[in-house]
């Protein structure tokens, strides 16, 4: 059971130069500390949450078919699809009609 980051987020929920006029930087030399710096700060309030801060794509594998299928990592914007492994060994993809979502 785990969950896989496929994509990434495309930015961070501050921008650099929001960091840079906050720490009260105005030099370039920083930049790449301050980006780190604000990744990591991301990753660790995603990890204490488990909510994603900003739009990114997971799978979420399990060790099997429960009921009811809670998320590792919330908000949910969009379910792409769920795909099982059948009695016989072979991938399948649930049908949309036979699964509902609560958000």
């Amino acid at each position: 059971m785990g969950l896989r980051l496929v994509t990434p987020p495309f930015s961070e929920p501050i921008h650099l130069d929001e960091a840079k006029k906050h720490l009260r930087v105005d030099i370039l030399e920083d930049d790449k500390l301050i980006l780190a710096l604000i990744r990591a700060a991301r990753d660790i309030v995603e990890g204490f949450t488990h909510r994603a801060l900003v739009l990114q794509t997971f799978d979420q594998v399990l060790d099997k078919f429960p009921a009811q299928i809670n998320l590792m990592r919330s908000p949910l914007r969009k379910l792409v699809s769920i795909i099982y492994t059948d009695t016989d060994g072979i991938s399948q993809t649930l049908s949309a009609s036979k699964y509902e979502i609560d958000d």
